[in-house]
């Protein structure tokens, strides 16, 4: 159960710091963000940026668990899909 979730939630000032969807489930904070693009894969740069804003939050505001989640209509490419698991992006 969700106690919160914001849209399009900026955490600060500055290019590349808003977040698609941010909500609190328990003691779990989720970071997430979509890419409708049709005709390509997702890259590796979209889930860099996602990871920096996940570390950021957690260093930012204290937050213990931070889950990240991309949703890409067209998937990722195979850089991008080696990524995500070994940095904690679903």
């Amino acid at each position: 159960m969700f106690v919160f979730v914001e849209h399009r939630h900026r955490p600060g000032a500055g290019k590349e710091r808003e977040i698609d969807v941010f909500g609190a489930a328990g003691a779990e904070q989720w970071v997430c963000q979509s890419k409708w693009t049709e005709g390509r894969k997702t890259g590796i740069g979209v889930l860099k940026k996602l990871f920096e804003q996940g570390k950021a939050l957690q260093d930012e505001e204290g937050r213990r668990t931070i889950r990240m989640w991309l949703f890409s209509h067209d998937g990722l490419t195979r850089q991008a899909q080696d990524f995500a698991p070994k940095n904690g992006i679903f």
